[in-house]
């Protein structure tokens, strides 16, 4: 399992704990994540490169996410389904998401490349120790999203959260 900072340019993780959502990203930098893979989530001031730890830029530290998975390809494939769980809700609207996109990237086109990464909200922030509360309608999100990404990912998601909850009760 490997761990990453998942940064948020001046815009919310509106997702809740124990929700399944996704962010839209231009280009195939996220194509490195597998399931299982663990996201610290931030929400940043200005754009930078290395760590929010080492930035010195008053970074939010906004909790983890659990990699569930995801889907890659041109914005205009995006299922609907991966729109209606995009974590920062305001963007859950094609044209909106794409005016972000344009604000973030510059001009886009057709062609471009998409990655939406799909996660599980774990914590605020917290930290993992939070309590997770499942929404009634993840398993069927579950069974969708193994549909979208091509592997079962609803097993891959009942392993990990047995052996966090394992880890934590060995704490």
């Amino acid at each position: 399992m490997n761990e990453y900072e998942l940064k948020n340019i001046n815009h919310s993780f509106d997702l809740l704990n124990g929700k399944i959502g996704c962010t839209i990203r231009k280009g195939d930098k996220w194509k490195m994540v597998n399931p299982g893979d663990i996201l610290h989530l931030w929400n940043c001031p200005q754009a930078h490169n290395g760590s929010c730890k080492k930035a010195n830029l008053n970074c939010e530290y906004c909790g983890t996410g659990l990699v569930l998975g995801y889907w890659y390809g041109p914005i205009r494939e995006l299922p609907e389904s991966l729109l209606k769980i995009e974590h920062n809700f305001t963007a859950q609207n094609l044209p909106i998401l794409i005016e972000m996109f344009k604000t973030a990237y510059g001009e886009i086109n057709d062609d471009d490349m998409y990655l939406s990464l799909i996660y599980m909200r774990l914590s605020g922030n917290e930290g993992i120790k939070e309590e997770i509360e499942f929404d009634k309608d993840v398993l069927a999100k579950l069974g969708e999203l193994s549909l979208i990404t091509g592997k079962n990912v609803e097993d891959i998601v009942t392993q990990i959260l047995i052996k966090n909850i394992e880890k934590l009760e060995n704490e």
